[in-house]
């Protein structure tokens, strides 16, 4: 069991397909709730545009089709949870929630990466504004993950229009002006994240994606992959399946011809 921050986590898949590795004991000093305990999912394989298989990944960013290198090779992860995501916390209790400290233990306990989720509703107000807090959080979690030798995945988690736990067909399946919004997050976000080195980050389209019709999400994650890579020309894209980023759902997938990406 590893402690980080609030986030509990039970263990640690291997990208490179060695399974599920227990990680180091550590003494729990936070309250944990039971929702906050997570994985950093990346038994994940790179699109092979020629012959539709997925090859074993070994590390995203920086990929030349040429020489088929890659600059980074992520193999144990954490997902930051609970803290600009899936969380009701502001101002001093969300400033000390994660901190530079637990990005720092991360490190320590081995892990070469950490995912961070963000909601719609933590980094932007009703208005559309941003909420200056949040994105100074980030901003700060760069530094620190950077400043620890740790990359970073962010996804866009929930949205006002999208919950991978809704009974009902999210309306950003529905509403032409929901799938419209969703791209402008990402054209607000994603030049933000490209401030920073593609060895560093990775752009996660969406959290599990819940379309009732696999042709509803190749439409909104097309969309929304053409307005991150017009932002982040040169950053790797992260691109789930359908209906829980279900293996079974990979047949159903429009997946975009771009090297630079990573189907998981």
């Amino acid at each position: 069991l590893v402690v980080v921050g609030r986030c509990r986590l039970a263990g640690v898949r291997s990208c490179a397909g060695d399974g599920l590795r227990a990680a180091p004991v550590v003494p729990e000093t936070k309250a944990v709730s039971a929702r906050a305990a997570s994985l950093s999912t990346f038994p994940v394989r790179r699109a092979n545009a020629e012959n539709g298989r997925f090859p074993s990944l070994r590390g995203f960013g920086g990929h030349s089709q040429e020489s088929g290198h890659l600059v980074i090779e992520p193999k144990r992860g954490v997902n930051l949870s609970h803290w600009l995501s899936q969380s009701d916390h502001r101002g001093a209790k969300r400033r000390s929630w994660i901190t530079r400290e637990d990005f720092a233990k991360v490190r320590t306990l081995g892990f070469d990466h950490v995912r961070l989720p963000l909601d719609e509703v933590q980094m932007w107000n009703i208005d559309g504004s941003r909420e200056d807090d949040a994105w100074d959080l980030l901003d700060h979690a760069l530094d620190w993950a950077e400043a620890e030798d740790l990359r970073v995945v962010c996804d866009l988690h929930i949205l006002r229009s999208h919950f991978f736990n809704q009974e009902s067909t999210p309306a950003l399946y529905t509403d032409p002006a929901e799938l419209d919004k969703f791209c402008a997050l990402w054209s607000e976000l994603a030049p933000f994240l490209a401030r920073r080195s593609p060895d560093l980050v990775a752009l996660e389209i969406l959290n599990e994606a819940v379309a009732r019709d696999p042709a509803d999400w190749n439409r909104v994650s097309g969309a929304a992959f053409r307005a991150i890579r017009e932002a982040a020309p040169a950053h790797t894209i992260v691109l789930g399946s359908n209906w829980y980023c279900m293996c079974e759902t990979f047949s159903e997938l429009a997946i975009p011809d771009d090297p630079n990406k990573i189907l998981t």
